[in-house]
């Protein structure tokens, strides 16, 4: 988990559903798809940082 400071840093990033999403994800992680795994990584790549180089 990263640090209050280093998560003020930059705000524009939703902290709160990331940590939710990994909860999701570590919870139920045989029940979910690779598929969608890769799918939400790609669509937060282009959102948040450059285009994903995967």
């Amino acid at each position: 988990m990263l640090a209050f400071t280093q998560r003020a840093m930059a705000p524009d990033i939703p902290w709160r559903q990331i940590v939710a999403t990994h909860n999701r994800f570590a919870h139920a992680s045989l029940g979910i798809a690779p598929e969608t795994v890769w799918s939400i990584l790609a669509m937060t790549c282009r959102r948040w940082w450059l285009p994903c180089q995967c």
